[in-house]
């Protein structure tokens, strides 16, 4: 969704939003559709049209809830089925928010444990949210939490923000707890763990850190696999997917496991 001058500024979000489009296909034909974002971005979406586009061409999206339009640039086809073509879009002028959605700096993504999409119960604003390690365990039994509003300028509470339609024993070199550069919490949480080519795996957590986490799966996912995870993970909420490495995989026989550790990584390593 990022074009190879643009830094990307915030997390991607997996969140069907009701939009309109409105451009030219390959066949220069006029065209208006209405269809759903997939992930989205301050700086674009991933979505998916009926209509056959050229990379570079421009198109209009309009947020059918708020009326916020964009001219958007088509980065290029990034998959598609059944008469359906999937694309990444970037917004072209970046001081435009066409999500309505307030985005924290990256550089504030280091401290996060966990990642949420909330929306403040008084003003009805919502905000891509990094929580820590408390705020993770009272979010997990409560699905809420108490923080400052920026637009209301006090404590409010924050839930979830529901989704508008659904879019499509250590090895050796484990580091030990005391080796760790990131306190671990024990916490079972339900992540979600995604990688090319396969469906989505719905896990439960061991622990989760800063650096990354460690959870158990019916899958295999192989050491130095890259990943994508999203952590708490909701069916019906706006989930924020980030990437990790695995770092190791240890089988588990008597309940048909494997038990991972995966470690976040930054965008420039991927």
């Amino acid at each position: 969704m990022i074009g190879p001058h643009r830094k990307r500024r915030g997390d991607r979000v997996s969140l069907a939003i009701p939009i309109q489009v409105r451009g030219t296909d390959v066949k220069d034909q006029a065209f208006i559709d209405e269809t759903k974002t997939v992930v989205l971005s301050p700086q674009g979406a991933t979505i998916v049209l009926r209509q056959m586009l050229e990379p570079d061409s421009k198109v209009i999206i309009r947020h059918l809830a708020t009326g916020q339009e964009a001219e958007c640039r088509v980065v290029g086809q990034i998959g598609g089925q059944s008469g359906d073509y999937m694309y990444g879009v970037a917004i072209l002028d970046p001081t435009v928010n066409l999500w309505g959605i307030g985005f924290p700096p990256l550089a504030e993504s280091e401290k996060a444990v966990g990642r949420v999409l909330l929306r403040c119960h008084d003003c009805r604003n919502p905000e891509v949210i990094y929580l820590d390690e408390l705020e993770v365990e009272v979010f997990t039994v409560n699905r809420c939490i108490s923080r400052p509003c920026g637009s209301c300028r006090r404590t409010t509470l924050w839930k979830e923000e529901e989704v508008l339609g659904s879019p499509p024993g250590a090895p050796s070199g484990q580091r030990t707890s005391n080796e760790r550069k990131q306190a671990r919490v024990s916490s079972e949480l339900t992540a979600c763990i995604r990688q090319a080519g396969f469906d989505d795996d719905v896990v439960i957590t061991e622990n989760i850190s800063r650096g990354g986490l460690c959870f158990n799966s019916h899958r295999l996912y192989h050491p130095g696999s890259l990943i994508q995870v999203a952590v708490p993970y909701s069916p019906s909420g706006g989930n924020i997917f980030v990437p990790a490495r695995i770092v190791y995989g240890v089988e588990i026989q008597s309940e048909g496991l494997t038990k991972h550790g995966a470690a976040y990584v930054k965008t420039a390593e991927i």
